[in-house]
């Protein structure tokens, strides 16, 4: 009854109600589509927009814009923790029996081979690397979408902002395989020292005065913190419940290994830096970056395989998900130690340089 039912009205209200029925929509959209129709309602705008979503059925949805915050992963443990203070007996079927579905989006982080370059100094003496236009919209990824686009609306329908396997179906995982794939995403994103975790999405943490060090190849300790609370809580739920596994993607196993042969290659060996001088500050020793170059090459395949998901999976057992995250675990603490040292002791020299 929004548009009325006399017969000056038919047109309009077989329009609105082609839309509304034959597939997702968002607000913003149901809005802009009645004022370019010059659709007349005989109710308000937000009454209507009420009454139709308070009928429909909602979905998870985000658009993408020009980069990816580095903080908003870590407001996950945020939601787990506060659900868990309300439901503490749900926690095993929260993390192992419900199913969700992996965001497909089609602007990806570019590798670093295309976004990384040399530029001069202010002073033109020498070259540094900076980081330019890391994210791009995937044409790969935006024609898989296309296959997904709703005929009476022309808008993607919910499907096509979902990964899909090779034979089509909508792959699904329990949520504490989506986290451990977060961690292992994370782990595999942490700068050449090990420190923090690199801004390669175009944007910093919360704090944007930060902004500037995208572009100087920077990362983030806080992000680091928040990556062991993660790893901590994992490693937790993996001893609670051991009688569980974890299904994964192939596509995230495959990356696991790679991290675990780059591991055995780095060895044992602490890399603690000595109180700083011009030189150290500015090399890292070459075992870590080889392990840093090794570990990013696996992320950026990792991404690549990821424009199409193969379906099959792999498990892993609870004591193979502790073993995997305390090696994690070491890692990130030896990583923040450096930090420490050097963000508390600088290099000598320094205020010559200045």
């Amino acid at each position: 009854d929004a548009v009325g039912y006399a017969d000056g009205h038919r047109a309009d209200r077989e329009a609105l109600a082609g839309v509304l029925c034959s597939g997702s929509w968002r607000p913003g959209q149901l809005a802009e589509m009645i004022e370019k129709q010059n659709i007349f309602l005989m109710r308000t705008l937000p009454e209507l927009i009420d009454n139709v979503a308070a009928s429909a059925k909602t979905s998870p949805m985000a658009v993408s814009k020009d980069g990816y915050w580095a903080d908003h992963w870590t407001y996950c443990m945020d939601l787990i923790e506060s659900y868990l203070q309300i439901y503490p007996d749900r926690e095993e079927k929260f993390l192992y029996d419900e199913l969700l579905p992996y965001f497909y989006s089609s602007r990806v982080v570019r590798p670093r081979a295309q976004k990384y370059v040399l530029s001069r100094s202010y002073n033109g003496q020498w070259h540094h690397v900076r980081q330019l236009h890391p994210t791009f919209e995937d044409p790969s990824r935006l024609e898989q979408m296309r296959h997904y686009v709703n005929d009476s609306s022309g808008w993607y329908k919910t499907e096509a902002h979902y990964h899909h396997n090779k034979g089509g179906t909508i792959v699904e995982s329990a949520p504490i395989a989506k986290l451990f794939l977060l961690a292992t995403v994370k782990f595999a994103t942490r700068d050449a020292y090990g420190m923090g975790i690199e801004y390669e999405g175009g944007k910093p943490g919360w704090n944007d005065a930060m902004n500037g060090l995208v572009g100087m190849l920077g990362s983030g300790m806080p992000e680091s913190y928040e990556l062991k609370v993660l790893l901590n809580y994992l490693k937790k739920a993996a001893g609670k419940y051991r009688r569980r596994v974890i299904v994964v993607p192939e596509e995230l196993a495959a990356l696991i290994g790679k991290i675990t042969d780059a591991l055995d290659e780095l060895g044992d060996g602490e890399y603690i830096p000595p109180i700083q001088t011009e030189k150290t500050i500015n090399e890292v020793p070459s075992a870590l970056f080889q392990y840093w170059d090794t570990v990013a090459t696996a992320r950026e395949e990792y991404r690549s395989d990821m424009v199409s998901l193969s379906g099959r999976v792999k498990e892993y057992s609870s004591s193979n998900v502790i073993e995997i995250i305390d090696r994690w675990i070491r890692q990130v603490d030896l990583g923040i130690a450096r930090a420490h040292i050097i963000g508390s002791h600088g290099f000598e020299g320094g205020d010559e340089l200045l």
